[in-house]
């Protein structure tokens, strides 16, 4: 989508390694979750070249509206909560609600606050439509994805 040449790297157990990756010279680059780069980005080791976030939280980078490439922010690299299917509707409101108030803790939001991590609660319907959205996004690549 942005024209450049790309060759995936693979092997690392999480985002955690893969971004310890990218510094240390794995690769030229790295596509991480937001919570990931920032402190590194803050430490100034690493430099935050451009955001996939609609709107970036990041001074000085363009984002995905900027680089008029809106489909970027489907690329999904968030931390979610999930359950089985067909979970009851029962308890679905009980964990939803669970999940709500703890995200509006306020140790909760104090630590997160403290590591710079913004706690952004959705209900279930809105995740279910995130995640379809970047499963969809995804499939239209799969034909280039070497499985």
């Amino acid at each position: 989508m942005l024209g450049l040449k790309a060759q995936l790297i693979t092997g690392y157990k999480g985002s955690s390694d893969y971004v310890v990756g990218a510094i240390r010279g794995d690769g030229d680059a790295v596509i991480a979750p937001v919570s990931s780069v920032r402190p590194l980005q803050k430490s100034n080791s690493m430099r935050v070249l451009a955001s996939f976030e609609p709107h970036t939280t990041f001074p000085g980078a363009p984002d995905a509206t900027s680089m008029h490439q809106p489909d970027l922010s489907k690329i999904l690299l968030e931390r979610m909560v999930a359950a089985p299917p067909k979970l009851p509707a029962d308890i679905k409101v009980i964990v939803a609600s669970a999940l709500g108030k703890a995200l509006a803790d306020p140790q909760a939001v104090s630590l997160a606050k403290k590591i710079d991590i913004e706690l952004t609660p959705s209900t279930p319907e809105q995740t279910t439509e995130r995640i379809l959205e970047s499963s969809n996004f995804f499939n239209q690549w799969k034909k280039y994805f070497l499985i």
